[in-house]
């Protein structure tokens, strides 16, 4: 079993219903930062804050995964019931799954807070973040950390 790795803004998520990774963020620290690589006493910039299991804000700490295919989210109903109704031009809907752009725009509605966060160690009241951590969205999608990227990969 490997050991537990702590989340840091800019760190990768992705969503079960989603179309892309992207990364997360926090918008006031929580006075906790983790200097990557640095020295004690070094000027370094690759210094992040630590997330915790209430940095759920959408469009602050979870911006979007791309595309959302989901069925329950309200925008995907509504080009569903634009087919139904027929006001789409025959073809379009396969013309969208071919070139990739099926489901409407991904706006994350998270209402509950980060779950299996390390509550050994709270930040400002809350469990620190962690590569198990999960985020569950309104629209049925599972939202996920992303393995850390190793030096040299993009």
């Amino acid at each position: 079993m490997s050991e537990k790795s702590y989340v840091t803004r800019l760190r990768k998520a992705k969503c079960s219903m989603g179309t892309m990774e992207n990364y997360l963020n926090v918008k006031k620290d929580h006075g906790i930062i983790w200097e990557k690589g640095c020295e004690p006493g070094d000027a370094c910039n690759d210094k992040q804050p630590f997330m915790n299991a209430n940095d759920i804000v959408p469009d602050e700490n979870i911006v979007h995964f791309g595309r959302c295919n989901s069925n329950e989210n309200p925008g995907n109903k509504f080009d569903l019931e634009e087919i139904v109704m027929g006001s789409l031009i025959p073809g379009s809907i396969f013309l969208k799954e071919l070139i990739g752009c099926g489901g409407c725009k991904c706006r994350p509605m998270t209402f509950k807070c980060w779950v299996n966060g390390d509550k050994n160690h709270m930040i400002e009241g809350a469990p620190s973040l962690t590569d198990d951590s999960v985020l569950m969205c309104r629209y049925g999608g599972c939202i996920t950390i992303c393995e850390e990227e190793q030096e040299g990969e993009q």
